[in-house]
């Protein structure tokens, strides 16, 4: 294919189809009345109980919520302290809000190549943009992040920003970013390990750093609440807090959890989780090697969703930035269709079980980010440089 997708189709039938898509979802994303926001309203309890000198981690919590215990690290709650000030409306707009243009900037990140590769003005490549962006919204964790008020987007985003832009640019604040993203979900340390392994120093020690400091700004706020999660075995058992063996769980602690029907020992969850660990982040440097940082971000993120021990469908962001790498710049016949193929089938409007229960298969989910996987593997072994540096594919 020698022209573009939006070429070839056409801006205008891209930006048709995605209204239609979107208005076959308006029942779940045109009224914000009908979204759950059980997240949010769990970060903001979070908050509150701060602001009211209570532990999160305590027992209080769970009994005083919705049944659940509060498992982020310190620095969240901390965060939400102020914004638990706020309306409930005005906050689940904001939120709201705020996802939705993070969304946009990340489809944007994402699909760089497909835009460079329209030939229209900036107005045409905004457009292309935005109607890519309303095609994510079905995607089951886009639709749960939204759905549930949760943190995913803002998390991916900033990755991705650290990993492809600021390193493109060869910034100075490549690292921080990571670093906050770590310091509030854990699961981004895997990209810190990603740079040690791509001798990318400068920005691991720049993450780890911005990591130690926002806990350590925490342990100074409020100092029982670090110990408590760190240093009083809060966070060696989360998995078991939470319900492992629910479908909702796919990582691979959850699907060895509903193979053996209990909790798995931690030695045969390591014996497991380290060598995937490992593989992706060997097949990460392969795609760095190659000069796809999209392909390897994409990769370090669908492998830390694969080895946390908790990973639910809204954590599993990282397909928007793994899906834009396998389409490229959709001039080649066979990304394209496979990069819609994989949105075909991770589409699931608000809860991401629906679909492994319709078909009766419950570990549908990690199987598409292993596939998913497997096709950035594809495309960074087919990449080949030329004789002036530049990467293309075979």
């Amino acid at each position: 294919m020698d022209r573009s997708v939006a070429r070839s189709v056409g801006v205008p039938l891209l930006v048709g189809l995605a209204l239609v898509w979107l208005a076959l979802m308006a029942r779940d994303f045109m009224t914000l009345a009908k979204f759950d926001y059980q997240d949010l309203n769990h970060f903001t309890q979070g908050g509150q109980f701060v602001r009211d000198g209570l532990s999160p981690y305590s027992t209080a919590f769970t009994q005083a919520g919705n049944g659940l215990p509060y498992i982020y690290p310190p620095v969240w709650p901390i965060v939400f302290a102020p914004l638990s000030l706020l309306p409930t409306i005005v906050l689940r707009v904001l939120w709201t809000g705020g996802s939705l243009v993070a969304l946009w900037a990340l489809v944007a990140l994402s699909i760089r190549q497909l835009t460079a590769a329209e030939p229209g003005g900036r107005r045409q490549r905004l457009l292309l943009i935005t109607a890519a962006t309303i095609l994510t919204l079905p995607l089951g964790a886009v639709a749960e992040v939204l759905y549930y008020g949760q943190v995913g987007i803002f998390v991916v985003l900033a990755c991705t920003v650290d990993a492809v832009l600021l390193r493109e640019r060869q910034s100075r604040w490549q690292g921080v970013l990571v670093g906050i993203a770590t310091a509030v979900k854990l699961t981004p340390a895997l990209v810190i390990a990603h740079w040690v392994l791509t001798r990318q120093f400068r920005a691991a020690v720049t993450a780890t750093a911005t990591t130690l400091a926002c806990w350590g700004i925490a342990a100074l706020l409020l100092p029982k609440l670090v110990a408590d999660y760190f240093f009083g075995g809060f966070v060696f058992g989360i998995a078991g807090r939470i319900g492992a063996e629910r479908v909702n769980n796919q990582s691979l602690f959850g699907l060895l959890t509903r193979l053996l029907g209990e909790t798995p020992p931690i030695a045969l969850y390591l014996a497991v989780a380290v060598p995937v660990a490992l593989l992706g982040l060997y097949l990460a440097w392969r795609a760095h090697r190659a000069g796809n940082l999209l392909a390897a971000i994409g990769i370090v993120g669908l492998t830390s969703v694969l080895v946390a021990p908790m990973s639910w469908q809204h954590h599993a962001c990282w397909i928007i930035p793994a899906l834009g790498a396998v389409i490229g710049d959709g001039r080649r016949r066979v990304r394209l269709l496979g990069g819609l193929a994989a949105m075909v089938a991770l589409y699931s409007p608000t809860q991401g079980a629906q679909l492994a229960a319709y078909v009766n298969f419950t570990e549908f989910w990690n199987l598409m980010y292993v596939l998913l996987i497997a096709a950035l593997v594809w495309l960074v072994w087919r990449v080949r440089p030329t004789a002036n540096g530049v990467a293309v594919l075979a």
